[in-house]
């Protein structure tokens, strides 16, 4: 399994000390005592695989050469292998909407669950997730990150107060269709500047505002849904826009006016 993902990491001409870190991150995955021996042998043999691949040896036979595996079962065992690692560097994600917060979001509270069950810490949870996170392809590898940072503590909890795990990326909004469509329309318009960014705000106020929420809740979610748009930038823009401009939408939409002309009204339109 280690020189499978060695050789993954070795085509994207990683260091051994970044090859060493990823590799770890896998192996702590595992199950006991299988997490254990992983380390060990990577922390053993990495360097060499790294050295073996840089020489075109084949990989398959690298472990048999060490002495870790015979021959004869060689290339069955890392066929096996292969299906395993795909299955825990992915965690069963396998949706094409990898930059959605909704199927990130099942991921990591699929994995949350497994961990709560063995009893882990909070900061344990949290740095497992992370390493998940870190395996995923851009850009959903950032963006599990922010959901795992704003969300696995309401997750533990969640869990423990024998909630249906399944219900809770619906119930904080990331599997909500107007959510994930409210992200997608922004995305596909986010090079005219201001404009996408608020109305996209406002159209998830209207929706707050609806259910009778205060504005302290209102600018939480907007919080919320700013940390899941792409880049820092366009976060930071976003953070400020929900600042300045939700109170007034929250007044302008309690008082009957058209969510759609209130952009413009302040001149982000």
């Amino acid at each position: 399994m280690v020189i499978t993902y060695v050789e993954q990491l070795v085509a994207q001409n990683s260091s051994v000390a970044y090859v060493l870190k990823e590799v770890d991150a896998v192996c702590a995955l595992l199950p006991s005592p299988g997490s254990g021996l992983c380390t060990s042998i990577a922390a053993q043999y990495v360097p060499q695989m790294v050295q073996w691949i840089l020489n075109k040896e084949n990989p398959q036979t690298f472990c048999s050469q060490v002495g870790l595996c015979s021959s004869s079962n060689n290339i069955q065992q890392n066929q096996q292998v292969k299906r395993n690692l795909v299955e825990v560097e992915g965690l069963q994600f396998e949706s094409e909407e990898t930059q959605g917060a909704c199927p990130l979001c099942e991921m990591v509270i699929t994995y949350v669950e497994q961990l709560v069950a063995q009893n882990s810490s909070e900061a344990y949870v949290l740095k497992e997730v992370d390493a998940v996170c870190d395996m995923l392809p851009s850009p959903g590898s950032g963006l599990c990150t922010s959901i795992a940072a704003q969300y696995v503590p309401q997750m533990i909890q969640w869990i423990l107060n024998k909630e249906n795990p399944q219900n809770f990326c619906t119930q904080v909004g990331l599997c909500s269709s107007k959510i994930n469509t409210l992200i997608a329309e922004y995305k596909r318009n986010e090079d005219q500047g201001t404009c996408p960014l608020c109305t996209m705000i406002i159209s998830y106020v209207e929706q707050l505002v609806a259910q009778n929420s205060t504005l302290s809740f209102v600018l939480k979610e907007v919080d919320k849904v700013c940390a899941l748009l792409p880049s820092g930038p366009t976060i930071k823009l976003c953070d400020q826009i929900a600042a300045t401009y939700v109170p007034g939408m929250v007044k302008w939409i309690l008082k009957k006016e058209d969510p759609d002309q209130f952009c413009a009204q302040v001149h982000l339109c």
